[in-house]
């Protein structure tokens, strides 16, 4: 079974997106505007490869670093 995995980097005013095929061949990179936009741009790309490279599973990371509060 083929799995896109896809790491975020997440910044203030921007997010940073690589994507693999099974953590081993890096095929794109992209950087999006943190805003509405942007993560509907970054959603499409997501779905786009995930039909382009045959997957049948989708993994989203984000690195853990900071305080996220809810409010």
């Amino acid at each position: 079974m083929r799995k896109l995995c896809v790491g975020i980097d997440v910044a203030k005013s921007k997010f940073d997106v690589m994507y693999t095929i099974d953590g081993e061949n890096y095929f794109g990179y992209s950087t999006f505007p943190n805003d509405k936009k942007g993560i509907k741009k970054f959603v499409k790309q997501a779905e786009k490869f995930l039909k382009q490279e045959k997957c049948e599973q989708i993994h989203f990371c984000l690195e853990a670093t900071g305080i996220y509060l809810l409010q």
